[in-house]
């Protein structure tokens, strides 16, 4: 049955994930919705203990590989970030918070991963396991319990229940407050367009429990009582990559040094899968919606 609309229709996707052969994907025939056939391997402290990343990670070298993500990230909300205080939920590495902190009033991360909020603390980045101990360690004293921007960058499509989530962030939002969201998009061009079969299992893996397209995302949103701010459709990966995965079946190629491999082309190419609503990436600004503040 569907997470969001509750319909019985479905269709498998694909019958094995990147990473497991025995967990298939399912789309919702109703409202499009992908998600795994079952969420039972994600236990209550997979993320907590090492279970997306394993024991041996470095997360120095996992920063710079999402530096250009976070100065991306950063730049597009820099002039919102002022003097405002900010979450980032699901905050990872803290590449985005690093850059923030200077500009924003407060910036503060929620990592439930433990070794990952060590990381984070030693590196002098205010940050949290859960937004109870937020609230019980101070930073609600020095800035109040309520945010001005609550981030979530790739954070949406890991949740159990996305709705519950951002029903209970919005305790924490002020009135007139911001939660932004970047997540895959299920119709990515590789998937919608190429139907690039072994994308499609490289795509799908069991830390994602959803992909989310447009209409369903803003659905979601809606039924955790946000009304929608704007839509937009970027792209992360650009022309070569895309070339690599439909001509050799390969990841990878946004990391080569062929000619193609450059900005002005992936701009224009951003451009182009813009047009047919095909960019990988969907960034989402939500804010309360007025029938549900008090």
């Amino acid at each position: 049955m569907c997470p969001l609309c509750d319909s019985g229709d479905t269709v498998e996707i694909v019958r094995e994930l990147r990473d497991r052969s025995d967990l298939p994907a399912l789309k919702c025939k109703s409202c499009s919705l992908v998600f795994l056939s079952t969420f039972d391997h994600i236990s209550d402290d997979f993320y907590q203990n090492d279970g997306m990343f394993g024991k041996k990670f470095d997360y120095n070298i996992w920063r710079r590989n999402s530096e250009k993500d976070d100065v991306r990230r950063f730049n597009f909300l820099k002039k919102s970030l002022k003097n405002k205080v900010i979450l980032d939920f699901g905050c990872g590495a803290g590449g985005f918070l690093k850059h923030a902190q200077n500009t924003a009033k407060a910036a503060v991360g929620l990592e439930i991963n433990k070794s990952v909020l060590d990381f984070l603390i030693q590196d002098g980045i205010l940050a949290y396991d859960s937004l109870e101990n937020l609230e019980d360690k101070g930073f609600g004293k020095e800035f109040g319990n309520e945010f001005d921007i609550i981030t979530m960058f790739h954070v949406l499509e890991h949740v159990k229940s996305p709705v519950k989530t951002l029903k209970d962030l919005r305790q924490y939002l002020k009135h007139d407050g911001e939660v932004l969201i970047e997540v895959p998009n299920a119709d990515d061009a590789l998937l919608s367009l190429y139907r690039c079969a072994k994308y499609r299992k490289f795509a799908y893996w069991s830390c994602h429990l959803y992909c989310f397209n447009r209409k369903n995302l803003v659905k979601i949103a809606q039924n955790a009582g946000y009304k929608v701010n704007y839509l937009k459709r970027i792209q992360r990966y650009g022309l070569f990559n895309h070339l690599r995965w439909i001509f050799k079946n390969e990841p990878n190629g946004h990391k080569s040094t062929h000619f193609l491999n450059n900005s002005l082309v992936d701009r224009v190419y951003s451009m182009f899968l813009n047009m047919l609503k095909a960019n990988d990436t969907l960034i989402l600004s939500i804010s309360p919606s007025p029938k549900t503040l008090p």
